[in-house]
């Protein structure tokens, strides 16, 4: 049976015929179908979904009732031929089947199933309500949860396998995931198809094997992101593919619309992002009761971190479907109009403040028909420009965090004071020794993990990443930073020792220099936990901007997302390299250090952990390419430098995974050990 093609192009999935004759028997024996039973059909034979209403039925002696066209799509005549042909059961899209069940909450069927997207509500009904789901290449139906009548859910669960099929949770490596963990759903049993009519190179590609207790075992990877929850019950996150990256973070687009769905008067919600740097919220509420934007992102604000929340509301009287009946995410983007015209208000500056920033940002936006109480995300600021602001603004003599700048949005919300370098992230504990975190030029976001688990067990003090001080920056060098770093440490701590320093990349070397100057000033000696940075490398060339100079010697364009990451790369490389170039040589200092070193630390997984998310097959082969020249795949002897270098105590740990996967959750426990010994 061909899939819809609703993703892109249709595929034939080769379904064999004991993969649905296990289906079909399930099936019977779950809706409790007898000869009495008359069942309604409401998809198109072309839709898969079909044969969960048309097969199981028949085997039992029962009956198939066709909806009829002009039915199918009119919830009143719908209704009409539930009641007047004495249906008692059947399966209808997610959307059709939760506005049906809201309607007409006295529908008498024995069952319903709803299928094919993620539900959002678990309306009243008398009946069986089956949250089923499955993909084309395992016979349609793979999980299934009876909801439970009035139940609030946070997550309605998808379920448990159906009988003697089974379900996996893995990581990008193809590793399984604990309970709780989120990864790809990956599928294996006698439903599995035997793969794609005439695709091989595809059929390879998600029906393949993974490692399950020493063993090989043949799966298809649904590319949906699931978890195990805390009752054993699988819950749906949303598509790998509709994970997103923006402005350098990860965004969830399922859990976004979770949340908003908890908001009062809201039916529907889709999260989408629009041209690669806008975040958007498209919604249905209830007429009834109208969606006051502002208070619907502020309730978003209280339960999703900044870079999660919405910048563009969207209200519509209903969500464009595909005949299929899933959310049309391709429509949604035509419908896209986050600003239009009548909402730019052009407020004129009231102070000299405000007329030189919004004349920079006139420039930098490259546009003129806005005011200072415009929104500047929804005008189309991504990152890159925002830190472009922040420059222009410090060479005028505003100093302005890009932080603040893309969290306030408008010009008149923003202040000119000095950047703190530095923040503690608790203060309450007294009893809690101090850990010192250097951020260089890793992100709050790429390290939260470690962040978490130090809260917990410290108080932190977190110097911000360079890209945050940027404009603070301005023709320093790495040893003026630290004096910076050491004025605010001792200010901080008033006479208070630090247990350990910590950084990881470039923010490792900044705690291994603020260490021994630290060190050097208080006559103690505090432990530095450095991963996968050694402070002794030569100053090189741009290996981000000589990547995309040959990227551009070969004409290849890159999706405008990941040419946005590479420009950050470049930026952020050039403070470094310019700061290492004007600095004296790293001293080597006699302090204990545990160094982690992660052991695929080379460019090509710098490259990909960087933009992987967000390139097609073509960008990656173009990519892989240009890495597999001997001047770009040079990867630096991290260990090497260090037992060359360091003159104290030292400890070696090597983390199997790339530079930047090194922080992900499933090792922070290592690292907390080596901290509290």
């Amino acid at each position: 049976i061909y899939t819809s093609g609703s993703t892109g192009k249709p595929k034939g999935v080769v379904v064999p015929h004991r993969a649905l004759s296990h289906v079909v028997q399930f099936l019977a024996d779950l809706y409790r179908l007898t000869p009495q039973s008359r069942i309604s059909c409401h998809a198109s034979f072309a839709f898969d979904t079909s044969m969960e209403d048309l097969y199981p039925v028949l085997t039992v002696g029962g009956t198939v009732c066709i909806v009829p066209e002009e039915a199918a799509k009119d919830l009143n005549l719908l209704h009409r031929f539930l009641t007047e042909h004495r249906i008692t059961g059947g399966t209808f899209t997610t959307q059709l089947g939760q506005l049906l069940l809201q309607e007409y909450p006295d529908l008498s069927l024995d069952y319903v199933e709803i299928t094919g997207e993620k539900m959002t509500v678990n309306p009243p009904f008398k009946g069986r309500l089956l949250n089923v789901y499955g993909p084309t290449e395992f016979a349609v139906d793979a999980t299934w949860y009876e909801l439970e009548p009035g139940r609030q859910y946070a997550n309605i669960p998808i379920g448990r396998p159906l009988h003697n099929q089974t379900a996996y949770i893995i990581d990008r490596d193809r590793r399984l995931l604990p309970r709780g963990m989120a990864g790809e759903l990956c599928l294996a049993g006698i439903q599995m198809a035997t793969g794609y009519w005439k695709r091989e190179e595809l059929t390879n590609k998600l029906f393949t094997d993974i490692i399950v207790d020493g063993k090989s075992v043949k799966v298809y990877r649904t590319g949906d992101l699931c978890r195990w929850n805390e009752e054993g019950q699988l819950e749906y996150l949303g598509r790998i593919d509709q994970q997103v990256k923006l402005r350098g973070f990860r965004i969830e687009l399922g859990e976004i619309e979770s949340q908003a769905l908890k908001f009062e008067g809201i039916r529907q919600a889709v999260a989408a992002v629009h041209d690669g740097q806008l975040l958007c919220l498209y919604y249905v509420d209830n007429e009834e009761l109208r969606i006051n934007n502002e208070e619907l992102r502020e309730f978003l604000a209280k339960s999703l971190p900044d870079y999660m929340v919405p910048a563009a509301y969207i209200r519509l009287d209903e969500l464009p479907l595909t005949p299929n009946g899933k959310v049309d995410r391709r429509g949604l983007n035509e419908l896209n109009k986050p600003l239009p015209s009548a909402d730019i208000h052009q407020v004129s500056p009231c102070n000299k403040m405000e007329k030189t920033l919004l004349e920079i940002a006139h420039g930098v936006l490259g546009r003129e028909d806005f005011g200072v109480t415009d929104n500047l995300k929804l005008l189309g600021m991504n990152s890159i420009q925002a830190m472009r602001i922040a420059i222009q603004a410090r060479q005028k003599g505003y100093t302005i965090r890009v932080a603040e700048l893309i969290k306030y949005q408008t010009i008149r919300h923003l202040h000119s004071d000095g950047i703190s370098m530095s923040r503690w992230l608790n203060m309450r504990d007294k009893e809690k020794p101090i850990v010192v975190f250097t951020l260089g030029t890793s992100s709050e976001q790429d390290s939260s993990h470690l962040l978490q688990e130090l809260r917990e067990r410290f108080r932190v003090l977190l110097f911000e990443d360079l890209t945050e001080i940027y404009t603070a920056l301005t023709d320093k060098n790495v040893d003026q930073l630290i004096d910076d770093c050491l004025s605010i440490l001792r200010k901080e701590l008033g006479g208070e020792g630090v247990h350990a320093f910590i950084g990881h990349s470039f923010g490792g070397e900044l705690a291994y220099r603020l260490a021994g100057r630290w060190s050097e000033l208080s006559g103690r000696k505090a432990q530095v936990v450095v991963l996968d940075n050694a402070p002794w490398t030569d100053s090189r060339e741009n290996f981000w901007k000589l990547f995309k100079d040959r990227l551009d010697e070969k004409q290849h364009v890159l999706p405008k997302t990941a040419s946005d990451k590479l420009d950050m790369a470049i930026l952020i490389d050039d403070i470094v390299t310019r700061m290492r170039v004007a600095s004296d040589v790293c001293p080597c200092y006699n302090l204990p250090v545990h160094l982690f070193v992660s052991t695929n630390h080379s460019v090509t997984d710098d490259v990909l952990d960087n933009v992987r998310d967000i390139l097609t097959a073509e960008d990656r082969m173009m990519v892989n390419e240009v890495l597999g020249t001997d001047d770009m795949a040079e990867a630096l002897d991290v260990e090497g430098m260090w037992h060359k270098n360091h003159k104290g105590a030292l400890k070696v740990s090597h983390i199997s995974d790339t530079h930047m996967g090194m922080l992900k959750k499933e090792y922070i426990g290592i690292y907390m050990d080596s901290l509290t010994r």
